[in-house]
C-alpha cells in the first residue's frame, strides 16, 4: 500500500457521484468519489474490484461530462 508521501500527484477533495463501467455486459455502477488527482480518483465501492481490473468512468460536473474509456484499478 502506498503512503500519501509516495503519490506522484496531490489529491484534492472531490465528492460526487461517478459512473463506473466494469464490463460492457454489466450495468453501470453509480458510486461516490472521495478525491481525485491528475493520476487517479478514489472511489468508494462495495464491489469486489481487484488491482489491475480495467474500468471506464464517467464524471459529471454541471453541464460537462468527462468520459474516461479505460482506467486501471
Amino acid at each position: 500500500m502506498q503512503t500519501q508521501e509516495a503519490r506522484m500527484h496531490d489529491r484534492v477533495p472531490f465528492t460526487d457521484q461517478v459512473t463506473v463501467l466494469a464490463t460492457p455486459s454489466s450495468p453501470p455502477l453509480k458510486l461516490w468519489a472521495n478525491n481525485l488527482s491528475e493520476g487517479g480518483v478514489c472511489i468508494m465501492s462495495n464491489h469486489p474490484f481487484r488491482r489491475g481490473d480495467r474500468v471506464g468512468l464517467r464524471l459529471k460536473r454541471g453541464d460537462r461530462e468527462l468520459n474516461i474509456p479505460v482506467g486501471e484499478v
